[in-house]
C-alpha cells in the first residue's frame, strides 16, 4: 500500500498550514488508522480541497474495489454509500423498516417498561432517503425533559438546559438497532452514563478524522449485524470541553479509550473556528426524510415490534 504525504492530512486551517499538535511521523500514523471518514471539507470556494476517505482496508496484497461510482453529482462519495448484507432493502417501506426491527430486536421482554415510553415520547424517529437510505435513520428530541428521562448527569444537564434542542448537527442512527426497541435507546435508558454521548453527538462538530474506535465501527459498518456506523454517524466532539471525548466513545462507555482525550491529537480536533468547516457527508440536503413517528405513536409503534405485528 502505498503511504500518504503529510499533505493529504487535513488541517487545522484553511490556508493548507500544517495542523499543530502530533509531530508529522504520528500524525501519518493516525491518518492511516483512520482510513475512512465520514466527512468532507466545506467548498466554500473553487480552491477548496474536497476530503473523503473510502477505502475500507487492503487485504491480501491487492489494491480495494472503490467504494462506490463516481457520478457527475456526487463529487465526494461517502464510505458508506455502496449497499452490503446489512443493508435494508433500499426501497424501504415502512414495513420492511418494520420487518427488520423484529427480526433484529434487542429488546426481548414483552412489555415496555414505563422509564423507556417515557423516553420515546419525548423522541421524533424518521426514515430517510437519499444517501442515508437502507443504512441510517434520524432521531430528534422533542423536549428537554428526555434529559431528566434519561437521567444526564451533571455538568451536562447543566449545559443542555442552556442550549436549543436542534443542536448542531442533525442524529444520523444506523437503522438496523436505532428503532423503538432496538440496542441504542434500550441502552440509553438502562445506563445513564450512556446519554453523555447522545449529548455530545448532538451539539459536537466533527473531529477532523475519526478516533480510533469510529475508525472500528466505520469498518464494522460492513459486517451483518450493522448496515452503518453505530450508533451514531459521524465522530463529533465538543470543541475544548469534556476532555474532547467523542459521542461515540461516550455511548459505548469508552471515554477513557478515545484518541481525543490525547493532546498529542489536539491539533485534529473539533474546532469551532475551523476555515473551511467541515460538514459531514449525510446531511438533511441529500437525506430527506420519508416517514416520522412521534411521542404516542412512536411508543405503539414499540409495542408492535415486540408483539410481531403492524398496523403500519
Amino acid at each position: 500500500m502505498s503511504r500518504r504525504s503529510d499533505e493529504d492530512l487535513p488541517t487545522s486551517s484553511g490556508d493548507g498550514g500544517r495542523a499543530s499538535g502530533p509531530s508529522p511521523k504520528k500524525r501519518r500514523r493516525h491518518h492511516r488508522r483512520s482510513r475512512a471518514s465520514p466527512y468532507r471539507e466545506q467548498a466554500s470556494s473553487p480552491q477548496a480541497r474536497s476530503v473523503s476517505y473510502n477505502d475500507p482496508g487492503i487485504t491480501s496484497g491487492e489494491e480495494p474495489a472503490p467504494a462506490m461510482t463516481i457520478q457527475a453529482s456526487d463529487p465526494v462519495p461517502g464510505p458508506f454509500s455502496t449497499p452490503t448484507q446489512a443493508v435494508v432493502p433500499l426501497n424501504s417501506s415502512d414495513q420492511s423498516i418494520f420487518e427488520c426491527w423484529r427480526d433484529n430486536r434487542y429488546y426481548k421482554e414483552d412489555f415496555l417498561p414505563a422509564k423507556h415510553e417515557e423516553a420515546l415520547r419525548f423522541m421524533k424517529v424518521s426514515s430517510l432517503g437519499g444517501e442515508a437510505q437502507g443504512r441510517y435513520l434520524r432521531w430528534e428530541l422533542l423536549d428537554r425533559g428526555i434529559w431528566t428521562s434519561l437521567q444526564l448527569q451533571s455538568p451536562y444537564s447543566n449545559h443542555a438546559e442552556a442550549v436549543p434542542l436542534d443542536g448542531n448537527f442533525p442524529l444520523f442512527v444506523e437503522i438496523r438497532q436505532g428503532g423503538p426497541v432496538g440496542e441504542y435507546i434500550t441502552r440509553l435508558v438502562k445506563d445513564k452514563r450512556r446519554a453523555r454521548g447522545l449529548f455530545v453527538q448532538l451539539y459536537g462538530v466533527p473531529n477532523e478524522v475519526p478516533c480510533r474506535s469510529c475508525d472500528k465501527y466505520i469498518r464494522e459498518s460492513d459486517s451483518s449485524k450493522y448496515a452503518g456506523m453505530r450508533p451514531f454517524f459521524g465522530c463529533r466532539s465538543i470543541p475544548d470541553t469534556f476532555d474532547g471525548i467523542c459521542g461515540n466513545c461516550y455511548y459505548h462507555i469508552k471515554d477513557h479509550n478515545c484518541s481525543f482525550r490525547e493532546t498529542m491529537y489536539s491539533g485534529l480536533a473539533a474546532r469551532d473556528d475551523r476555515e473551511p468547516p467541515l460538514i459531514e457527508e449525510l446531511t438533511l440536503d441529500n437525506s430527506p426524510v420519508l416517514t416520522e413517528v412521534e411521542g404516542e405513536a412512536l411508543v405503539r409503534l414499540g409495542r408492535e415490534v415486540i408483539k410481531g405485528r403492524s398496523d403500519l
